[in-house]
């Protein structure tokens, strides 16, 4: 009983230990929504974040706050330094 208590305790210890590291998929760019002057946020794959630059126009759905121009909750946008 003594050897499992102490194997439990070393895999406790061993899983509390470890760090996990995550990488976001996205990168937050910030947009101004041309038809209502206000701002708002846009997630952008990071493999997509060379192609989209300061001061591009897109088409910025609202709802999921993703580059979209399919969708009828798309606003016209411009990306902000």
């Amino acid at each position: 009983m003594k050897k499992f208590m102490i194997m439990v305790a070393i895999a406790f210890s061993i899983a509390s230990c470890q760090q996990t590291t995550t990488v976001a998929p996205f990168i937050k760019k910030r947009v101004m929504v041309l038809e209502t002057n206000t701002i708002s946020f846009v997630h952008i794959p990071i493999g997509l974040d060379s192609i989209y630059r300061n001061e591009d126009t897109v088409w910025v759905n609202l709802v999921t706050h993703r580059i979209d121009d399919l969708d009828s909750n798309t606003m016209i946008s411009v990306i902000k330094p």
